[in-house]
C-alpha cells in the first residue's frame, strides 16, 4: 500500500479541498481539474485563482486537507466581490495515489519554496503538515482533529490532473448558484449541496490572526 495513503487512513483523511471561480465549473465537469500550465498549453479559457503562482509550481493543482485555506479563499472573494465560488470535495486516496508534494504552510512561503521538491514529496513532508507546533501555534491548544493540517494554509500539490471520478461533491454557498448546475452534475454522478461552513474560517482562526504571513485578509 502507498505509505502516504496508509498515513492518511490513520488520520481519517478522506477529503481534499479545491476552490475555484464558479465560472470554471462547467469546464471542470467536462475535463476534470487541470493545472494552470495544462490550461494554458491547451489554450483553454479559465478564471484563475492565482495569476502569478509565486510558488513557481504552476504545473500542479493546489489542494487543502479537509477544510479550505480560508485565508486565501477570503482574500480572493474580497478581491472579486461580483463573482461566485465553489468548493470541490475530492476523494483523498485518488489523489494521494499519484505524485504529490506536501507543504506544511503556503507553498509560496519562502520557507517552503526553498525546500527541494523531491524532499517535499516524502512521507516526512506529509508528517510535517501535522506537526504539533508550527510558527508557535500548537495542535493541542487549537483543538485540531487528526484530519486537519496544523497550519490552515498547508497545501498538497498534485502533479497530475484530477478526473471527475475523483470529485465527491460540489459545495455551493447559495442555492441559486447550485440550481444552475444541479442537472449537469447529476448527469455525471457528482453530488452537490449548499453549505456555508466551507465559506467561513476554520474553527482555530483566532490563533492565526497574527501568523508569519501576516493577517491582511480579514480574519
Amino acid at each position: 500500500m502507498n505509505e502516504i495513503i496508509n498515513e492518511a487512513r490513520k488520520r481519517n483523511i478522506t477529503t481534499l479541498i479545491h476552490f475555484t471561480n464558479e465560472k470554471n465549473l462547467k469546464s471542470i465537469i467536462e475535463n476534470g481539474i487541470l493545472s494552470k500550465d495544462t490550461l494554458d498549453n491547451r489554450k483553454m479559457a479559465y478564471y484563475y485563482n492565482d495569476e502569478y503562482r509565486f510558488d513557481n509550481l504552476s504545473d500542479t493543482i493546489s489542494l487543502s486537507v479537509t477544510f479550505p485555506n480560508y485565508k486565501m479563499f477570503y482574500s480572493l472573494r474580497k478581491e472579486n466581490v461580483a463573482d461566485d465560488w465553489v468548493v470541490i470535495l475530492i476523494d483523498a486516496e485518488k489523489v494521494l495515489s499519484k505524485p504529490c508534494a506536501f507543504c506544511y504552510d503556503n507553498a509560496a512561503n519562502s520557507g517552503i519554496s526553498v525546500i527541494p521538491l523531491r524532499q517535499r514529496m516524502s512521507l516526512y513532508a506529509f508528517h510535517e503538515m501535522f506537526s504539533d507546533d508550527i510558527f508557535g501555534c500548537k495542535r493541542t491548544e487549537m483543538g485540531l482533529s487528526e484530519n486537519e493540517a496544523t497550519s490552515p494554509q498547508a497545501e498538497i500539490l498534485a502533479f497530475e490532473s484530477i478526473p471527475i471520478e475523483a470529485i465527491k461533491c460540489i459545495v455551493f454557498e447559495k442555492e441559486s448558484i447550485k440550481e444552475k448546475y444541479v442537472s449537469l452534475l447529476k448527469s455525471v454522478g457528482i453530488e452537490s449541496t449548499v453549505c456555508e461552513h466551507y465559506y467561513y474560517p476554520r474553527h482555530d482562526y483566532k490563533y492565526w490572526q497574527n501568523d508569519i504571513l501576516g493577517d491582511n485578509n480579514g480574519y
